[in-house]
């Protein structure tokens, strides 16, 4: 009787360090993937604010905007 006892707190620790386990590996997925979809993101951001720019940043004093054509920035 008692063995058996024992041999049931052994099964319920085994499981109990699986389920732990398992937990702690889907956590470390998770965060992994919202660290790549994050510069995902931050990329597909980047390029639509560059394109409307054209790539060109604004340079206080250097930067000249040609208001007589559309197109892009004269420097």
């Amino acid at each position: 009787m008692l063995a058996k006892i024992r041999l049931n707190l052994k099964n319920r620790a085994v499981s109990t360090i699986e389920y732990s386990f398992l937990i702690i590996l889907i956590a470390t997925v998770l965060i992994v993937m919202l660290v790549y979809f994050t510069r995902a993101f931050q990329g597909k951001w980047k390029q639509s604010a560059d394109s409307l720019g054209y790539g060109l940043q604004y340079e206080p004093g250097v930067t000249k905007i040609n208001t007589a054509a559309p197109g892009p920035l004269i420097r």
